[in-house]
């Protein structure tokens, strides 16, 4: 498989998964019947095909990167566009936001400022880490943990979000990069 098709793999697959989960979101795996078509619905009630704040966020921080490479601010500044003016999401607004993205983009517009380190973490910084991976495929290890790190302070500024998201980065890059590799390791 060529790294090119890896490549559009990774983001795109990420893409898929949001967009079949979509329809069960928030609901209890026991009470999960899936069919294998795409389905609308959900508790947002959107359309089949549609997806959620997860690839929003994604196609954001996707945007920052190839257009200012690893800047957090032009990056929490995208947050806030998609969170106010719905950019970047399926249908022109923003109709989920996680609690600890919410608190984090209210307080970097009244201080303009990320929030220091947080009790609270969450998932968010990992559902968009495929744009994280896929950008910084070439990067020296050094550089490549400070841009997750920078860009995983946007939002969830807490220990385990950062050292979960920049494993799960690795991950991601590394099974782009060879998966055998990463298979075998899986396996052991």
């Amino acid at each position: 498989m060529e790294l090119r098709d890896r490549f559009f793999g990774a983001f795109f697959g990420g893409v898929l998964g949001d967009v079949l989960g979509m329809a069960h979101e928030f609901t209890l795996s026991e009470h999960i019947t899936y069919d294998g078509s795409i389905q609308g619905g959900g508790p947002f009630y959107l359309d089949a095909g549609d997806y959620t704040d997860d690839t929003s966020m994604t196609i954001a921080l996707a945007a920052s990167l190839f257009s200012c490479g690893s800047d957090p601010i032009d990056q929490i500044t995208r947050y806030i566009s998609w969170w106010q003016t719905g950019k970047y999401s399926v249908n022109g607004h923003c109709f989920d936001i996680g609690t600890q993205t919410e608190r984090a983009l209210r307080y970097y517009m009244d201080h303009q400022s990320f929030m220091s380190e947080s009790d609270r973490s969450g998932n968010g910084s990992l559902m968009r880490v495929s744009a994280l991976s896929l950008f910084g495929l070439q990067m020296p290890m050094n550089e490549f943990n400070r841009m997750v790190h920078d860009s995983v302070i946007t939002t969830h500024n807490n220990p385990e979000c950062i050292t979960y998201t920049t494993r799960y980065a690795h991950f991601v890059r590394d099974i782009i990069l060879d998966d055998t590799i990463v298979m075998d390791n899986i396996r052991t």
